[in-house]
């Protein structure tokens, strides 16, 4: 007997995904690594042995006293995890662990984030409210295109038609919360209007006397001319309508979608007034039949001209859709900028990077105040841009497989391997270095050379495979998102003048360089290489230093900042769906620079990475070296759970340890913090024995991916550690030899160019310490948990104070 589908499940499970790591990324910055089944707390040991799993990411909601721990499928460099549900939550009062549903969930989260922020419960409310119509609708096109158009595998072939790419989003975007929301829709109109049900329907017309139009085109003739011109010519010019026509000459043929129609005869107090004082007439539903491609108000009919794109008063994923009157200007004035000798320097410089164009725009006002539910932009056709050629949305490409379908890129990659009879991994460097030739240095070289900012996320980014399957050209669609560098606007005003003033269209690089990574690289570069990393393609790491090199090519050449922000900055600013989501404000009536973002680590800076160092392959001795002067020998070696613990719970419980430490405790708690510990990506522990004898504890880290990294100028080759010297006898402690043996051990590692440590400011007797062990102090910096001195050693500087300590034996 056929099983039967769930899809109110695997919905949930989809929307669950993506709202946790838009979570985890945004609020809590990360989670902590759980991989390993404790000893000590017997009731997370009894569930994690009974769910036959090990690596669980957990969340700690401080809030409301619970720990989420979500197991793992799949962890991932750039914040995208993928998951196996229920996740559980552990009552830190009673220690009882309770499974989570989808709803349960959402609401414990945002019920410790209300808590620990203050939030508005209102808000909190509606947020709740827009999941799980996310949820439904998702679960109701799984059943709708498994069911009744019966396609959902070809979503996944190889070659597949720009609409059905178009139409084929079915996960949503991977890292909003909210991807299938639609607000005000009935069910009935999300059906009616909705890309993943593939419907087709006509545009209303509405004749329109000249004094209340805007229009403009970058094309020879204007753009009403244009649509009355095309529907003539397919015959859709009735002998009655052209009656009307010849009765009101000069008037003009003005586009609406049909649901938002509706939505202003009831809420517009212009429209009501443009009808009653018949400055409008109402034609009807007129022409061919359009279907929405992914955005949901673009409109695509195969013959046309031109891709229709209307305005809507729903919010989808964070935005009421509604075009705004500045946004057409600037699909006007960038088309007709491309048709000058500017654009023609800009094609022969990116010939695989194309632009296709939103030439012409028209509204209606009432005395000068723009009524946006008529606000329409006209698109170039994709069937002519392309000539049927292999195009899809990179959006479409990289999400992931549903109903037991493999993810498309992976297809693709395959099919490719197959083919050819190459490994995938050296298929999918190479189909991902030849996407970053043709995306990224025309991203770079539209931004440095001609101060072009293009809004290039997964969804407007289209790329085109050959008839192997690699990629041989990109495309960027809705040029009404380009934004102009300041001081490069005068280079385009010279063809264009006056260009980006009234549309609003620049921004300073100081502005616009911190926002556009957001776009160019979290928004699209990086989940591409979280899809070839997921779907077990290719290593992460591996294609971030593909990333890294490419960007290097043009440090020289960059006037913007943008490749040292990049390739340095400790943090990216990445715009968050979900905070935005919570606030309820509505990202479109936002400038670019106004919506809310939060700081994401950047991925590239693994490039100096020392993997040996903070997850040591081996919990071996890794340095050893003799000291004479002290006549003591000191040996290091990584932590080992099973053999340390106790002694290091011993450690920390001693009343030396308690003022600054703050680790005494319980067993169970101090074994929780390790198990985290040894699969963070930025730290670890080690145990340091003295003739023998283990007598401290440090933990070194990886300063931009620690606390402190924030605290001040951190550099990617910054390192720190912990300390603790545990021996009780004064005379056995030789705590300024051990400093020197673990900064020795740390300056080993290449990467490794700078040493640092921060105790805390009432630590005094350290700070003496430190100064002899060759520290020098920097400054005072203020932690979330503590105060403290900042003291630094460079490895040249070090080396130079202790210049026996290059002959050291080290056992890396």
């Amino acid at each position: 007997m056929e099983r039967k589908i769930n899809y109110s499940q695997l919905a949930s499970e989809m929307t669950q995904t993506a709202f946790l790591n838009c979570y985890i990324r945004d609020i809590k910055q990360g989670g902590q690594k759980y991989f390993r089944i404790p000893k000590h707390d017997l009731t997370l040991a009894s569930y994690f042995k009974k769910r036959g799993h090990t690596k669980w990411l957990k969340i700690e909601l401080n809030s409301v006293h619970q720990d989420i721990y979500c197991s793992l499928n799949y962890y991932s460099l750039t914040g995208r995890h993928q998951y196996k549900f229920p996740c559980i939550t552990k009552n830190r009062d009673t220690n009882t662990i309770n499974e989570l549903n989808f709803l349960e969930l959402s609401k414990l989260l945002i019920d410790d984030y209300q808590k620990a922020t203050i939030s508005n419960l209102h808000t909190s409310n509606d947020f709740l409210k827009s999941l799980e119509n996310s949820q439904k609708n998702t679960s109701d096109f799984l059943k709708f295109r498994n069911e009744k158009t019966n396609d959902i595998s070809t979503i996944f072939n190889n070659d597949i038609s720009f609409i059905d790419a178009e139409q084929a989003l079915l996960t949503g975007h991977s890292m909003h919360p909210v991807p299938k929301s639609r607000s005000r829709m009935t069910d009935a109109e999300i059906f009616q209007y909705s890309p993943e049900t593939k419907p087709e329907f006509q545009i209303i017309y509405f004749l329109a006397n000249p004094t209340v139009v805007l229009e403009n085109s970058a094309r020879e003739k204007a753009i009403t001319t244009e649509l009355i011109e095309e529907l003539s010519t397919n015959g859709f010019i009735s002998s009655e309508l052209q009656v009307i026509l010849d009765k009101h000459l000069n008037w003009k043929l003005i586009p609406i979608h049909p649901w938002e129609i509706a939505y202003l005869k009831k809420n517009s107090a212009s429209v009501k007034k443009l009808i009653h004082e018949k400055k409008i007439l109402e034609i009807g539903p007129l022409g061919p039949l359009y279907t929405p491609t992914s955005s949901v108000r673009t409109l695509y009919n195969k013959d046309s001209q031109f891709m229709i794109k209307l305005s809507l008063h729903v919010k989808i994923t964070n935005s009421e859709r509604c075009n705004l009157y500045h946004e057409l200007l600037r699909g006007c004035e960038v088309s007709a900028l491309f048709r000058t000798e500017w654009g023609e320097k800009f094609k022969k410089s990116n010939p695989h990077f194309k632009i296709i164009h939103d030439p012409a725009y028209v509204t209606l006002h009432d005395n000068g105040t723009v009524i946006k539910g008529f606000n329409t932009s006209f698109r170039d056709n994709i069937k002519t841009v392309f000539n049927d050629k292999r195009v899809t949305m990179l959006g479409e490409l990289c999400q992931d497989g549903v109903l037991g379908n493999t993810n498309r890129l992976t297809k693709n990659i395959e099919y490719i391997a197959k083919q050819d009879g190459i490994a995938i991994d050296e298929v999918s460097k190479r189909w991902f270095d030849l996407y970053l030739e043709f995306y990224l240095e025309g991203i770079l070289d539209g931004y440095i050379n001609f101060g072009m900012f293009f809004e290039a996320h997964g969804q407007n980014t289209m790329v085109e495979l050959d008839k192997k399957g690699y990629p041989c050209n990109v495309y960027f669609r809705d040029s009404q998102g380009i934004i102009f560098r300041e001081n490069k606007l005068k280079n385009a005003s010279l063809h264009i003048p006056k260009i980006a003033l009234e549309s609003h269209s620049f921004l300073s690089d100081k502005i616009l360089t911190p926002i556009y990574v957001n776009y160019i690289m979290i928004s699209n570069i990086i989940g591409v290489v979280n899809t070839f990393g997921s779907n077990g393609l290719a290593n992460e790491s591996i294609l971030l230093s593909m990333v890294t090199n490419r960007l290097k090519k043009w440090e020289n050449k960059d006037d913007s900042g943008i490749i040292n922000f990049i390739l340095y900055r400790r943090t990216w600013k990445v715009k968050s769906n979900l905070l935005t989501r919570l606030s309820g404000e509505d990202e479109a009536m936002n400038p670019v620079d106004g919506v809310t973002h939060v700081e994401y680590k950047n991925p590239l800076l693994y490039a100096y990475y020392e993997k040996e160092l903070l997850h040591p392959s081996t919990t071996k001795y890794s340095y050893e070296k003799y000291f004479e002067k002290e006549d003591i020998f000191i040996k290091l070696r990584p932590f080992d759970i099973d053999r340390d613990l106790e002694m290091v719970h011993n450690w920390f419980n001693r009343k030396r340890a308690l003022t600054f430490w703050k680790m005494d405790g319980e067993i169970k708690d101090l074994e929780a913090f390790y198990i985290s510990l040894l699969e963070m990506d930025f730290s670890h522990s080690y145990i340091g024995e003295v003739n023998g004898e283990a007598s401290f504890t440090f933990e070194p880290y990886w300063a931009v991916r620690d606390v402190v990294g924030a605290c001040y100028d951190s550099k990617p080759t910054d390192y720190g550690f912990h300390f603790l010297i545990a021996t009780e006898e004064k005379e056995k402690r030789h705590t300024v030899t051990c400093l020197k043996a673990v900064t020795d051990y740390l300056f080993s590692f290449p990467h490794v160019k700078n040493c640092i440590l921060e105790p805390d400011v009432n630590a005094k007797a350290m700070a003496i310490v430190l100064e002899r062990a060759g520290f020098i102090f920097q400054k005072a910096i203020k932690q979330p948990h503590k105060n403290s001195n900042l003291f630094s050693n460079t490895k040249t500087n070090f080396l130079k104070q202790f210049p026996t300590l290059n002959n050291k034996q080290q056992l890396v």
